[in-house]
């Protein structure tokens, strides 16, 4: 890394606020820089601020964050109405649902508000930062991101940069990850990049046995937590993720590897149709309350 780039708080813009914009901007915060949350929706934005600062006194009641550093927290997330805010911020960081035709219409939008010299991220668990660079007219400054969910807690990123990515850009990318206490890897931008192109096959197949009633899901995530010495079973991983999120990338690897490995489990689909997505609705392979 280039001696002396450094990354100062007060320069981080978020668009999306939904569960990783929430868990990126949670992260933000902890470790000091100001987040600008924006999203077109409104009532989500709002809620998503709320759900920040329950989070952040969750943190100190649990003795997580001291007394000083809570107060402080208290006045680094601000919820921004329009674009104006993004020639102000040095790192964008774009969490909008995972869906090339969103991204892409969000990037045109965006690009006469930035300053020439803004790092563009995307957070994407699959999708390709070359063809999303194509509609960005300074792709030396835009990278992939890959956040695992929650944000907040994971201790790695995936950094995935495109065709022509700069080493300034990557540089002050990796100074800021490290500014938020993680650690990050490289990956080229091939589907799934590293972590979903392992991770995700595993729960679809963890998925099959639930659905041919080889095991319970408890077995399921039993035997691969003691067997395998996971910390947490890939069914139970799976409803953390979201299963709507899980089925998403399967289909992307499936259409853009062309393999019939990665065909999504009937059982899968199922549950996405019925809306069963885990946590975030409070039921999938186990029911929370």
């Amino acid at each position: 890394m280039d001696a002396g780039i450094e990354l100062t708080p007060n320069n981080v813009g978020i668009i999306g606020s939904g569960q990783m914009g929430k868990g990126i901007g949670l992260s933000c915060i902890l470790s000091g820089f100001s987040v600008n949350l924006y999203d077109k929706d409104i009532t989500a934005l709002d809620k998503c601020i709320e759900k920040i600062k329950t989070s952040l006194e969750k943190f100190f009641n649990q003795g997580k964050i001291t007394k000083e550093h809570f107060q402080k927290t208290a006045t680094l997330c601000k919820a921004q109405y329009s674009y104006d805010f993004l020639n102000q911020m040095d790192i964008i960081i774009e969490a909008v649902p995972e869906d090339y035709l969103i991204k892409k219409s969000l990037f045109k939008e965006i690009n006469p508000f930035l300053k020439s010299d803004t790092i563009l991220a995307s957070n994407t668990s699959s999708l390709s930062i070359d063809a999303l660079a194509k509609t960005i007219s300074f792709a030396d400054h835009f990278v992939g991101l890959h956040f695992m969910n929650p944000a907040e807690l994971i201790p790695l990123v995936e950094i995935i940069p495109n065709q022509t990515t700069s080493k300034t850009t990557l540089d002050k990318i990796e100074c800021f990850i490290k500014t938020l206490g993680k650690e990050s890897v490289y990956s080229k931008d091939k589907p799934g990049f590293i972590i979903n192109r392992l991770l995700i096959p595993l729960i679809n197949e963890a998925i099959f046995l639930l659905g041919e009633d080889v095991a319970s899901p408890q077995d399921i995530d039993k035997a691969m937590k003691l067997g395998a010495n996971f910390p947490m079973g890939p069914l139970a991983l799976a409803d953390m993720i979201g299963l709507d999120t899980c089925l998403s990338i399967l289909q992307t690897l499936e259409r853009e590897l062309d393999s019939v490995k990665y065909k999504p489990c009937p059982l899968l689909k199922e549950y996405v149709e019925k809306r069963k997505l885990g946590i975030k609705t409070k039921c999938g392979f186990y029911h929370y309350s």
